[in-house]
């Protein structure tokens, strides 16, 4: 039971789409984790849209990619807009922060503040997980041209999220244009939906269309061999 209105996003196919009453009526590329970092099998439902949002960083991704950065240039974290907190909440210099103990990045909790050079870009689309993983916007677009999309760390980067989110807020009062002007003001708001609309993230690498044809993907995560190596051979 999908739902008359949902979103499914195809992990291995590396697109997303809106679903009306078992119509399409919007589908966008995206960029799904990396094979060792990939992004999870999950159905949940969508509740609110973030617009110019904050972004936590994990402390997996501040430990493997952000920590070697910083220790290159001490400059980077001002550069990209980057506040460090203490456990207790406490913004603290950056300066101060010994870079070079491995631990400072599990001591300190990092976050990115709305802007251009957000890691999230100007939209997240927020939905219950264990897995800390959202649909959301970036500030790279170059890499949706690429045929296999396997880059992020595990969350789902779509886009023109913008059309997807206005698709999402419609029955909310938050048509395109509204969402832009929001947007504009650099101002960091939640905006919840009329109504949560369901969320599904599987992963296929084949699939039958409606004409009774074939679509296949790429298995981008090695998942088809490893499912048919416990099949019994014919």
């Amino acid at each position: 039971k999908l739902g008359a209105r949902y979103v499914f996003v195809n992990i291995a196919g590396q697109e997303v789409e809106a679903v009306s009453n078992g119509k399409v009526v919007l589908r966008k590329r995206v960029i799904v984790g990396k094979e060792d970092r990939q992004t999870p099998e999950y159905e949940s439902l969508i509740a609110s849209v973030t617009l110019n949002p904050y972004w936590n960083v994990p402390q997996s991704i501040a430990l493997k990619d952000l920590l070697p950065k910083i220790r290159a240039n001490p400059g980077f974290l001002d550069r990209m807009g980057i506040r460090v907190f203490d456990s207790a909440g406490r913004e603290v210099d950056a300066s101060s922060v010994d870079w070079r103990d491995r631990h400072a990045a599990t001591k300190y909790h990092l976050r990115q503040d709305p802007s251009r050079l957000n890691s999230l870009g100007t939209v997240r689309i927020n939905f219950p997980n264990p897995y800390a993983v959202y649909l959301h916007d970036t500030p790279v677009k170059t890499l949706f041209a690429s045929k296999d999309r396997n880059f992020s760390s595990g969350c789902v980067r779509v886009e023109d999220v913008r059309d997807l989110a206005a698709w999402l807020l419609r029955d909310a009062g938050w048509p395109r244009s509204r969402i832009d002007k929001a947007i504009a003001t650099g101002e960091h708001m939640s905006v919840p939906l009329a109504a949560p609309v369901p969320i599904h993230l599987l992963y296929l690498t084949a699939w039958a269309r409606a004409d009774g044809s074939v679509a296949f993907r790429d298995d981008v995560y090695d998942r088809d061999r490893k499912l048919t190596a416990n099949f019994p051979e014919h």
